[in-house]
């Protein structure tokens, strides 16, 4: 009656209020169902005392009937209490406070307002005494590669905890060491006594304490039953035929129920505002085509929630901001493509940065990974300035440093990058032409020469071993280093070619770039693992030596490339990896030495660089021989290496520097000579002087005795050299 007379005189404030008991009394009875759950009993009425009573507890009748000929009224008012049985109202007049309560909202829906928060609290303890429509209890969330839901976070599952631990104890008759064993309910005045005198006791799910709850009990079937009759779907799911006042409203309430974040002291706080941000993001994604009038609702939610939270504070309610960081990422796959709503979602997006990293960020970094990683592979072509790229490259790289988000990151970058840069030959002579790859890119969508770059930084982490020592991703990331670098240097070229068609184009564009690429690739063939090392090392060579001309480089970078090269050798022990880095240093100095020799101010560091080579086949022959037959292998590959530099820098078609070339040859003949293996040296020929030290060589500009080697520009064969264990 006082609904209708609200209603007559358009008193919502007062409906609502109406509504609002209704639904506090109907929660109530859920909560003591889902209670009754937890200590084992499946049916009979929760009800609570009041708190001045003796011994403030709940209680359970088992005895009265469900009066469901009251359920199927839909006017009270026209009950005639003498044709109809009342029997059971006083214990379950919870349930009938409920009925009413959703019936009211189901015919009245657009006129409620702060009723909201009660009618989500009802359908969150609906859920939580799994009496939901089956499929709208669950909270979305992602899966790895395989399809596979990822596990609870941390924060889910003490959340849970949390409420299952409130549930247990509502009807708790003490606690710690208070607390009664044996039973946690008690039949109180219910129930009539048997001709023993004896009250029959509650009809049990389980006798044992510690056993978990069954599937369903006859209360949750129950009150699934009166969702239904009340077509409780219809509160949960909003489409597109909802006009979109009511949504808005709708979507409003939903997120007013979370109220202030945070909520200190509630059991129930996370888990059931968790459940109302699903409930309005279902609405939001169900209303694609109107997402631009309802997100906003949404981003003000996200930074009220962003304002309490920085890097130095413990985050509140862990669970809940959880649930918001996947909202976000879910918003951005769903809804980036719509064009005016790309800057709150950005800004969204760079929300997360901010929260705590150790404590907050790395408990759910397979989440955050998992959603970049589609935002990546899915729009990767509608980001384009540098900040949304370095946003995305120091994402990963944050996430990258827990084990929980690593693989994830990997694959997101690895599966972005072969699908949206195009596959090169195999060939190491092989390449596209310019306007061949301007066809290709206008055919096909590719990544900018920022978003190479922002991957590229996490994948040298994972080369160099940067998260948590962890190599196992080396190889395939240099995989994808190279043809993102080879994809960078066209898009450079194009740049260049489309300013002036007949400019010269370099091999190399950008030598910074190519240096880190080219460290990059020696360190995967500094490898431990052989097959690891072997890949490194045809990598590199293709990298610094046969896909360019080598003269573009200037001599600083080769001269601080073999010094590092030099000096981060693999231990003696790796074999593979020992002799596939000197073959490589070798095959570097085949080629070098016919440009570098020539300029007299490269002679003191060739001579260092020269000696400090062969300290290194000293090193690899001494392991060789003295480790007997285990080692061999060593001895062989380094004596054939060293053999074939000794007779290329005295061969008469070598170019170069000739007196310089002739002492490095000899100098690698008496390391073999060292250790009896120098059979294999040809044209050899002692310099004039020798007293361990380079030369004079012939002044810079003088011409050489012979031309400049092919090696250097133009026909870039394979030596002897490129040979791997």
């Amino acid at each position: 009656q006082i609904s209708r007379i609200s209603i007559y005189f358009g008193l919502d404030r007062i409906l609502n209020d109406v509504i609002s008991f209704l639904l506090h009394q109907g929660r109530e009875f859920i909560t003591g169902c889902i209670s009754l759950e937890y200590a084992g009993i499946e049916s009979g009425a929760p009800i609570s005392q009041n708190p001045e009573d003796d011994e403030t507890m709940s209680l359970v009748d088992t005895e009265s009937p469900i009066p469901h000929a009251l359920l199927k009224v839909r006017d009270y008012s026209m009950v005639n209490i003498k044709k109809i049985d009342l029997a059971g109202t006083a214990a379950y007049r919870g349930l009938l406070t409920l009925n009413m309560g959703l019936r009211i909202v189901r015919m009245l829906f657009p006129r409620v307002n702060s009723a909201w928060p009660k009618l989500v609290g009802v359908l969150a303890s609906l859920r939580d005494l799994r009496a939901l429509p089956p499929g709208l209890s669950d909270l979305d969330d992602f899966a790895d590669s395989d399809g596979n839901v990822l596990p609870l976070s941390e924060f889910a599952q003490e959340s849970q905890t949390k409420l299952d631990e409130f549930y247990r104890g509502v009807n708790s008759l003490g606690s710690g060491e208070n607390q009664q064993a044996q039973s946690w309910f008690s039949l109180g005045l219910f129930g009539e006594e048997d001709e023993n005198g004896n009250k029959p006791a509650p009809k049990l799910m389980n006798q044992s304490p510690n056993v978990a709850r069954l599937e369903s009990s006859a209360n949750a079937k129950l009150l699934r039953e009166i969702g239904q009759k009340n077509e409780i779907e219809k509160l949960m799911v909003f489409g597109p035929n909802v006009k979109l006042p009511l949504l808005k409203k709708s979507i409003s309430g939903m997120l007013d129920s979370i109220g202030k974040f945070p909520a200190p002291g509630s059991p129930t706080y996370e888990q059931h505002s968790a459940f109302a941000l699903e409930l309005a993001v279902r609405a939001l994604f169900a209303n694609r085509e109107r997402a631009v009038e309802i997100f906003p609702l949404f981003f003000a939610k996200f930074q009220s929630v962003a304002e309490e939270i920085n890097m130095e504070s413990k985050v509140d309610g862990p669970f809940l901001v959880e649930r918001i960081v996947i909202t976000i990422l879910r918003s951005v796959i769903h809804l980036y493509s719509v064009a005016s709503l790309r800057p709150k979602l950005k800004a969204s997006l760079f929300f997360i940065p901010a929260f705590p990293t150790d404590n907050f960020i790395g408990k759910i970094a397979d989440r955050m990974a998992c959603g970049l990683a589609i935002i990546l592979r899915s729009m990767y072509f509608l980001f384009k300035s540098p900040e949304e790229w370095k946003f995305f490259g120091d994402s990963f790289d944050v996430l990258a440093q827990y084990p929980e988000g690593r693989l994830l990151v990997f694959d997101g970058m690895a599966s972005t990058i072969e699908f949206a840069v195009p596959e090169f030959p195999k060939g190491e002579n092989e390449d596209i032409g310019i306007e061949e790859y301007e066809d290709i890119l206008e055919e096909k969508k590719t990544l900018s020469f920022a978003a190479c770059a922002a991957m590229q930084g996490v994948m040298f982490k994972f080369i160099y071993g940067s998260y948590k020592k962890d190599t196992t991703f080396a190889l395939p990331a240099m995989v994808c280093i190279e043809r993102t670098y080879k994809h960078m240097v066209k898009l450079l070229l194009i740049r260049v070619f489309t300013k002036d068609p007949d400019a010269d184009l370099d091999s190399v564009p950008d030598k910074e770039l190519w240096y880190r690429v080219a460290m990059a690739m020696y360190s995967v063939c500094a490898a431990s693992e052989a097959k690891t090392s072997e890949a490194g090392l045809h990598t590199a060579r293709r990298h610094m030596i046969t896909s360019i001309f080598m003269e573009e480089i200037p001599d600083a970078k080769w001269k601080s490339l073999l010094q590092t090269m030099i000096a981060k050798q693999p231990p003696l022990a790796d074999m593979s990896s020992r002799v596939n880095t000197f073959s490589l240093i070798g095959q570097l100095m085949i080629r070098l030495f016919p440009i570098m020799t020539r300029r007299k101010d490269n002679w003191a560091d060739l001579t260092e660089i020269t000696k400090n080579i062969i300290l290194i086949a000293d090193e690899n022959l001494r392991a060789g021989k003295e480790g007997g037959k285990a080692t061999r292998s060593m001895f062989v590959f380094t004596v054939k290496i060293v053999t074939e530099l000794a007779n290329q820098l005295s061969s008469p078609s070598f170019g170069g520097e000739k007196r310089y070339c002739a002492w490095a040859s000899e100098t690698f003949a008496k390391v073999l000579d060292k250790w009896g293996a120098a059979k294999g040296i040809t044209n050899r020929k002692k310099p004039k002087k020798d007293h361990g030290a380079a030369p004079e060589a012939q002044e810079e500009g003088a011409s050489p005795s012979k031309p400049e080697a092919t090696l250097v520009k133009g026909d870039r064969e394979v030596t002897q050299l490129s040979g791997a264990v």
